[in-house]
């Protein structure tokens, strides 16, 4: 699984012309720390509500601050363990995924990846765990085949 499937539908952006108090007013609505700021379709980094309260930029434009967004973010073709790590280091809510020209493509939520990776592991188990039962039919299928071939040869 790579981080292009691992997009969350519902997670918002940012424009460049947004001001801090509605940064804050989504990040409350969307459940989360921090949001791209995205100038069409060109990722310019990630702001978090921290950094507007720090800054005291409620009533100013987000991208006010350049030198301040995160420039963080996954390509579209990273794999999950790759995803993961970087959210584990980088100790955020949402991830933004782009592709080859920095082109921003959606964000992947936290939430998101943990259930996605809860399910790809549960999937693993079932399919561990019924490895015994495909050696066993593979087993006594051999045994069926010596047994035909000795059958015949007597013949």
């Amino acid at each position: 699984m790579v981080a292009y499937q691992l997009i969350s539908a519902s997670l918002g952006v940012l424009n460049p012309t947004d001001t801090g108090t509605f940064a804050l007013g989504l990040m409350d609505e969307l459940h989360v720390s921090q949001l791209p700021v995205v100038n069409d379709k060109e990722y310019l980094g990630l702001i978090s509500d921290t950094d507007i309260y720090t800054l005291n930029i409620l009533e100013e434009p987000v991208h006010s601050q350049k030198f301040l967004l995160d420039f963080v973010y996954v390509k579209e073709n990273q794999h999950i363990y790759e995803v993961m790590k970087i959210f584990s280091s980088s100790h955020l809510s949402l991830l933004p995924v782009v592709d080859d020209k920095n082109q921003y493509l959606g964000c992947i939520a936290l939430a998101n990846l943990v259930q996605q990776f809860a399910e790809i592991t549960a999937n693993s188990r079932i399919t561990i765990a019924k490895i015994p039962d495909i050696v066993a039919g593979i087993k006594r299928l051999v045994i069926k085949i010596y047994c035909i071939q000795q059958t015949a040869s007597v013949y």
